[in-house]
């Protein structure tokens, strides 16, 4: 599932590190590896979030800062650095919709954020949307236009809708696809990465939709 990401020597001594303290001489070592391995998960959708809580706390008390006051400046910055690490990564594997935005990241690369350009798919409504928008825009009293803005609010309610059962069952399937594949890959599979791929369309669909309803609502609260 993950490539391998050994520690280096230990920037201290130079001895070989097998976790987040030295062995030998026992100083932090900066942590390493994407923000599922670092809270020690499995990279699924669906987490133990029980666990998730129990490994950050468990991990923040062994990097607070107040315990490095007495140790050299760089285990104090290193400190500094892992709890800055560690509070991302809970904060990003927390929440179910940054989990899975991250997992795109993770797997695809690129930016997290969702493209807002028109679906083809909706391309017809859309234009019929843009038009009832102009019209209010030049008479808010419009009748016509505001039942038009109405008709589309509920149709792409409803699209959305449906794009979020989409990829409820894409995050089902994504982890029996890991389930499947087992707990260690040297990289992401063409599977894995096609699974991805459908997940990152969807997002970036009701990442315009939401932005198309947000439109829609503002002009009929107009």
């Amino acid at each position: 599932m993950f490539q391998e990401n050994p520690y280096p020597p230990c920037w201290q001594c130079r001895r070989e590190v097998t976790g987040h303290f030295c062995d030998a001489c026992g100083a932090v070592q900066p942590l390493l590896g994407d923000s599922f391995r670092l809270l020690g998960l499995d990279a699924r959708l669906q987490i133990d979030v029980l666990r998730l809580e129990e490994t950050f706390h468990a991990l923040s008390r062994r990097f607070h800062p107040d315990f490095y006051q007495q140790k050299s400046a760089q285990e104090q910055a290193i400190s500094l650095e892992n709890a800055a690490t560690l509070n991302a990564a809970y904060r990003t594997l927390k929440d179910p919709d940054r989990r899975m935005a991250y997992l795109i990241h993770l797997v695809a690369g690129g930016a997290v954020e969702e493209k807002t350009a028109v679906p083809t798919a909706f391309l017809d409504e859309i234009l019929d949307v843009e038009e009832a928008l102009a019209v209010l825009r030049a008479s808010p009293d419009d009748g016509v236009a505001r039942s038009t803005l109405r008709a589309a609010q509920a149709v792409f309610t409803s699209r959305t809708n449906e794009v979020n059962q989409a990829l409820a069952a894409l995050s089902a399937a994504w982890d029996d696809q890991i389930a499947n594949d087992g707990p260690v890959r040297v990289d992401w599979t063409p599977v894995q990465r096609a699974w991805v791929a459908r997940m990152k369309a969807a997002r970036e669909q009701r990442a315009y939709l939401d932005r198309v309803l947000s439109g829609i609502a503002s002009a009929l609260g107009a």
